[in-house]
């Protein structure tokens, strides 16, 4: 079967930059063509007319400041006019995605203080300015050789505390038609308020996702705050949720 091209439509050279990177370190650069573009409107008019029914594939990406990573792509869709491709976002720019493994933007600073501000950052998607701290924590380097830790990302771990960058690869890889990475791999080594923090802002910000004891009701966007900040609330929710997991994957196990 005839493999599927794929273009993806971006808003700058530095998305460029940072995509490819990306698609390096999950292994499908090579399938993939990437179009830079200067800024939304012209991201809008080069995808405008496309669409996936025949053998070359399109995808779109912009960035969206939205918490929740479907409200995002509801706030792209209507950026782009709500094209017949499919459309992605980076929370809140593509920047953030460089945050994505902690680990391997270590490789990437430009001094020791720069180290001990990485060590303190948020969640990429909880970054105000992520292209400010960037500018901040990361070595200089001639255009085109900028970001190129990212080549060596864990992206596992980078999409377990990305969930906008999870979404664009699960798309990407849904396109090519190639297997999506595996939940489990997500969660191998330890288990921290990233990933749960990272799985409740996959959903619309506004859905009402727990009740607590004293029948009060809380919403996505809250609870991924509660949960990041380790407060009793978000503590309580990671506890009920293991037990609730554990107790139907037991009875699964027994039937």
């Amino acid at each position: 079967m005839k493999k599927a091209k794929l273009t993806i439509f971006v808003e700058g050279p530095t998305d460029k930059i940072i995509v490819r990177y990306i698609l390096d370190a999950a292994g499908v650069s090579e399938s993939v063509a990437i179009q830079a573009h200067l800024g939304v409107q012209a991201v809008r008019e080069a995808i405008k007319g496309l669409d996936n029914r025949g053998a070359d594939k399109f995808l779109a990406l912009i960035d969206a400041d939205e918490m929740s990573t479907a409200d995002s792509r509801e706030l792209a869709l209507s950026k782009l006019k709500h094209p017949h491709i499919p459309v992605y976002c980076a929370i809140p720019t593509i920047e953030a995605w460089l945050f994505a493994d902690i680990d391997k933007a270590r490789d990437g600073a430009r001094s020791a203080q720069a180290t001990k501000i990485l060590d303190r950052a948020p969640l990429p998607e909880s970054i105000p300015y992520p292209k400010v701290l960037a500018g901040h924590v990361f070595k200089k380097a001639p255009p085109g050789q900028a970001y190129s830790f990212l080549q060596g990302i864990d992206v596992p771990k980078a999409i377990a505390r990305s969930s906008s960058l999870r979404s664009f690869l699960a798309g990407v890889f849904e396109i090519l038609g190639r297997p999506a990475t595996d939940e489990a791999q997500q969660l191998t080594g330890s288990v921290n308020r990233d990933v749960f923090a990272t799985l409740l802002r996959e959903l619309p910000s506004s859905t009402v996702v727990w009740k607590t004891v004293d029948g009060s009701t809380i919403d996505a966007a809250r609870l991924a705050r509660e949960v990041v900040e380790g407060s009793d609330l978000g503590k309580q929710y990671i506890t009920e949720l293991l037990r609730i997991a554990r107790d139907m994957i037991g009875r699964k196990a027994r039937s």
